[in-house]
């Protein structure tokens, strides 16, 4: 194995591990959110509670270098987390409420995890026949 082509999966690795972190992190303090949102909104604790474990999950597939389309999949999920998140927090950002607690690391995370698959997806190799080749 050429030096080259090891150098590639070492970047490849090193991203996809970011990446995973990345969504982990998100998953885990959305998880964290879930016993306040239960009391106040039980609805968005269930989002929160099922966002979260499936933000954690989602390492699995971005570290193994599964299918894209599971990594369009994250993408697409994690997008619509984080466009809910905006459309229900616009107005309190104009009028300067600002972002407190979780909110800023969490989206923060998410954003990251997104552009880290778009770039893993660039990088990546094509993967054949269910077999990965990082």
């Amino acid at each position: 194995m050429s030096k080259t082509v090891q150098s590639d999966r070492t970047k490849i690795l090193s991203l996809a591990c970011v990446a995973a972190v990345t969504t982990v992190i998100a998953g885990i303090l959305h998880i964290f959110l879930v016993p306040h949102s239960m009391s106040d909104e039980q609805g968005q604790g269930i989002l929160f509670l099922v966002g979260g474990i499936l933000q954690v999950f989602w390492a699995v597939p971005v570290i193994k270098g599964w299918n894209k389309i599971w990594q369009y999949v994250g993408i697409g999920g994690t997008a619509i987390l984080v466009i809910l998140w905006f459309s229900t927090h616009v107005h309190g950002l104009t009028q300067g409420r600002g972002l407190g607690g979780m909110t800023l690391p969490l989206e923060i995370a998410q954003l990251i995890f997104i552009g880290l698959c778009i770039a893993l997806l660039k990088i990546r190799p094509t993967v054949q026949k269910g077999n990965t080749t990082l």
